[in-house]
């Protein structure tokens, strides 16, 4: 979906019904810089505002996806209503089949918390004679814990199937249960989607579990010096490469 095109087709119409950006807004219930916006490029009307846009500049919904008029319109805003509609309860069905694997999954990110949890107190037990400092403990901790509330999502909170729109409309912003994910280049669809949670799910379970004992065979196996330098750069590579990297790759392989 080409936004520019989108938004020359809105700005187009727009002024050839002789409306200003504000009284379209007003009658979308919105504000004009929502619409300077579209008509700029630099977004794109919410799922819901589709039909009514749609109807305000006398367009199908597919033209405004398209970004284009088409000669002949098959699919009018009334087909869009009623297709989102049983895309939603096919979608509801499906979530629905899922309630097992979802509870086991939720079970199995409780029993990963406490093998964590076990993990980092006997680290910080032991960190006397591994020569740990209280601050190594703390960055250690938060390693550990960002990892590990992703996890409360990607196993118990999101989804196995996205909403029908996401293989229509080439988004690339998800959000669900109060966490929003957005990687830029990376667009969301069904096709996508149950790869992107595998490798999510991936590194939200091995970087908490092994963090610890990897900390722990590095702090008897190397330098304290040699570790202080290398510290940062492992610590990112860990945090951002084994978040980002797989979930790029898993979503651009199966796009």
């Amino acid at each position: 979906m080409d936004r520019v095109q989108i938004g020359k087709l809105l700005a187009q119409v727009r002024l050839e019904k002789g409306l200003t950006q504000k009284q379209l807004a007003e009658r979308l219930h919105i504000s004009d810089r929502t619409v300077s916006k579209w008509e700029r490029g630099a977004g794109l009307p919410d799922i819901s505002l589709l039909e009514p846009l749609a109807e305000s500049l006398d367009l199908t919904v597919e033209e405004l996806l398209q970004g284009r008029r088409q000669e002949s319109r098959e699919f009018s805003a009334r087909e869009w209503k009623k297709w989102l509609e049983e895309s939603d309860r096919d979608l509801r069905e499906k979530n629905a089949l899922e309630k097992p694997r979802r509870k086991r999954r939720a079970l199995f990110y409780a029993a990963e918390v406490i093998v964590t949890a076990a993990e980092t107190f006997a680290l910080a037990f032991c960190s006397g004679r591994l020569g740990v400092t209280g601050q190594d403990l703390v960055q250690d901790l938060v390693c550990i814990l960002i990892p590990l509330i992703f996890g409360l999502w990607a196993f118990v909170l999101w989804p196995e199937y996205l909403p029908a729109y996401y293989d229509v409309m080439e988004l690339g912003d998800y959000y669900c249960a109060g966490m929003r994910l957005r990687i830029g280049g990376v667009r969301f669809n069904n096709r996508n989607w149950p790869h992107i949670l595998r490798a999510f799910r991936w590194y939200c379970f091995l970087v908490p579990v092994c963090w610890p004992l990897c900390c722990a065979v590095l702090y008897l196996t190397v330098p304290d010096a040699a570790w202080m330098a290398l510290r940062l750069p492992v610590t990112l590579a860990v945090i951002l490469g084994g978040l980002f990297v797989p979930i790029v790759w898993a979503a651009r392989k199966y796009a």
